[in-house]
């Protein structure tokens, strides 16, 4: 009975994790310009189709090299593994190649996909099972922690900051003696949906806790709820101070932002340490969107303040939360932050280099649709 119920989670778990897929293309539909839409969705089913690829590549060379959750309680067959995986690597590629949105081409996403799927996502998962590689890094009597996503989560945003200072910043971003335009995306009310269809799905991240899993799953998402919660009023609060109004844009990154900063250890949270963790993420998200910005590291969904700012918070704040703690999850984001990057920035300089990453000039400034 425990194996079948096993599988039907991971069953769930991997839909979800495709729905918050389907948000995350929705909520970057939302954010970039309309003559660009069309083509955004397509190249996130080209992301997609390279993490699968990257993963059943990885699996057919030992299917022990697999992300599972048995740290969790989970006890999946190698099929079930390679779905909830598939599902997992999916959605981070998604989020990664946003942040190089309208700018990067089909062949980047595809091969961003497959080293996303096939090698950083099963990396970042490791901290999740019992014999994966960020488990084994231990001081003292603790050893690392992240039992959802913060790792994961943290992937996607390093894989985007590497990839948008790469490519540089869009067309027409630039102004002159080095200021920064603001590039409104065309719909506000989209990018509302997606985000709104992630903070609804994201609790797909969460694995099987013990015999109890029901009840924990439901705490988990609670917790990751709460996060959200905390980080919608942090984002009216900061607008408010800092541009005199509410925006949405100040909203939806600082509800993102909230759960994500929960994602470290869920299931092992308050309610009262998932509204702190949320509202610093939520702060720490906003204040790193502005200065990417300041910069022109043209990030047009947010991708690497939102989830790579916040993720790298989540799962230091395991530590921050029990200071014996604090030391794992330092090295442990630091090796995950170190290999995500110099993988990225190996293959997207690869693919500047053979003139294969960004679309011509001519192309993008007239528009990536046909």
């Amino acid at each position: 009975m425990d194996a079948e119920l096993d599988t039907l989670w991971a069953l769930v778990a991997g839909i979800l994790l495709l729905l918050a897929t389907v948000g995350a293309v929705v909520l970057s539909e939302g954010m970039t310009r309309r003559r660009s839409v069309l083509t955004v969705s397509s190249r996130h089913l080209a992301g997609a189709a390279g993490a699968v690829i990257g993963l059943v590549a990885l699996a057919s060379v030992d299917s022990a090299l697999l992300p599972t959750t048995a740290a969790s309680g989970l006890a999946l067959e190698p099929t079930a593994q390679l779905w909830l995986a598939a599902c997992s690597g999916v959605l981070l590629t998604s989020l990664a190649m946003a942040g190089m949105a309208e700018r990067a081409t089909v062949v980047a996403h595809l091969l961003g996909g497959v080293l996303i799927g096939g090698a950083l996502a099963p990396l970042a998962a490791s901290g999740r099972h019992a014999d994966g590689f960020l488990t084994t890094i231990e001081f003292g009597d603790r050893g690392f922690v992240d039992t959802a996503a913060g790792s994961m989560f943290a992937v996607a945003g390093w894989v985007a900051l590497v990839g948008a200072m790469i490519i540089g910043p869009r067309r027409g971003r630039s102004g002159r003696e080095g200021s920064v335009r603001d590039i409104p995306g065309k719909s506000m009310p989209l990018a509302t949906v997606g985000a709104l269809i992630m903070y609804s799905t994201l609790i797909g991240v969460l694995g099987r806790p013990g015999e109890a899993w029901g009840n924990e799953i439901i705490d988990g998402a609670t917790v990751m709820l709460m996060g959200g919660a905390v980080g919608v009023l942090v984002g009216i609060v900061i607008g408010r101070a800092i541009a005199g109004d509410v925006r949405v844009i100040h909203v939806l990154r600082g509800l993102l932002a909230g759960v994500v900063s929960t994602t470290g250890d869920p299931l092992g949270a308050s309610l009262e340490e998932a509204a702190i963790a949320g509202a610093v993420g939520a702060v720490i998200a906003l204040v790193v969107g502005y200065y990417i910005d300041s910069v022109n590291i043209d990030d047009p969904v947010g991708i690497i303040s939102v989830f790579g700012a916040a993720g790298v918070w989540g799962t230091l704040a395991v530590g921050v939360a029990n200071s014996d703690q604090f030391l794992a999850q330092f090295v442990g984001t630091f090796v995950v932050a170190s290999i995500t990057t110099i993988a990225a920035g190996a293959l997207f300089s690869m693919l500047r280099l053979l003139r294969v990453f960004r679309v011509r000039s001519d192309i993008e400034i007239a528009g990536l649709e046909p």
